[in-house]
């Protein structure tokens, strides 16, 4: 076990000073790149007694495409477009007796513009906190009722502009790590990301509100309040620099002399 520590103390040391060779100061180039991960969604209930439903952790896809753009050396705008899926899920038991499991899973397409703030640690990693704001549009998807043991055991319904306001307007806050190496002649960056998000839209219709549109559940689907919904994102991204940086011949002379 002492070896091996040994071992990892080792190449970190030795990766360190590497890197501060390659990398004398941390590259502010504007970037192209792609995040992928996961999305723990929930929903946030007005309605007291739908507020007490215990809702479950489930994984839901997320993607985007982003381009950052450095203010200077520590503050970045970074707009993207990402594909988003969100909802809810849930499962009690009814007052007479059944279990009900109730879920809702929604597909988004976004806009958002994050503004990043980095702390420089090392020549080649820079922790960051974002926050920013979205909006998004409602790409569809499915809400699902399961009574098992009732004549009626499942109910799907398909996610449109009569259950679900189509518009999407929210506001998100995180943290993330940015890291710097080359690969070859390439530099490139590398993130991990976790975000909050929270809609301020209530994702109930008018129809459902003046009971134009049915409810398929009254218990788990109660449109007497309202229902935001949010979600924690947790991502990993690739970017690498589309600008050259003429202005640093200090870097890139560094850069081919240790390559």
């Amino acid at each position: 076990m002492k070896r091996i520590l040994v071992v990892i103390v080792f190449f970190l040391l030795s990766h360190l000073v590497v890197a501060q060779r390659l990398n004398p100061a941390y590259s502010d180039r504007m970037t192209l790149g792609f995040r992928a991960g996961v999305n723990l969604p929930g929903m946030v209930y007005t309605d007291k007694h739908l507020s007490v439903l215990p809702q479950q952790i489930v994984l839901r896809p997320v993607g985007c495409i982003y381009l950052d753009i450095p203010l200077n050396h520590q503050l970045s705008i970074a707009p993207e477009i990402k594909y988003v899926e969100r909802g809810m899920k849930t499962s009690y038991v009814h007052c007479s007796g059944y279990n009900v499991t109730y879920s809702i899973h929604s597909r988004y397409v976004d806009i958002g513009v994050p503004l990043n703030y980095g702390f420089q640690i090392t020549p080649w990693f820079r922790p960051y906190l974002s926050i920013g704001i979205d909006g998004g549009y409602l790409l569809g998807g499915t809400i699902q009722l399961l009574q098992p043991g009732l004549p009626c055991p499942e109910a799907t319904i398909m996610i449109g502009k009569a259950n679900m306001r189509p518009w999407y307007v929210g506001a998100f806050g995180g943290v993330g790590m940015n890291f710097q190496f080359w690969l070859g002649k390439q530099l490139t960056h590398w993130t991990i990301n976790a975000t909050y998000n929270f809609d301020f839209v209530d994702s109930f219709t008018e129809m459902e509100h003046s009971d134009a549109a049915q409810p398929v559940n009254v218990n788990a689907y109660n449109t007497t309040g309202k229902r935001f919904p949010k979600g924690i994102e947790i991502t990993v991204g690739f970017a690498v620099p589309i600008v050259p940086d003429k202005n640093d011949a200090c870097y890139n002379w560094e850069r081919n002399k240790w390559k």
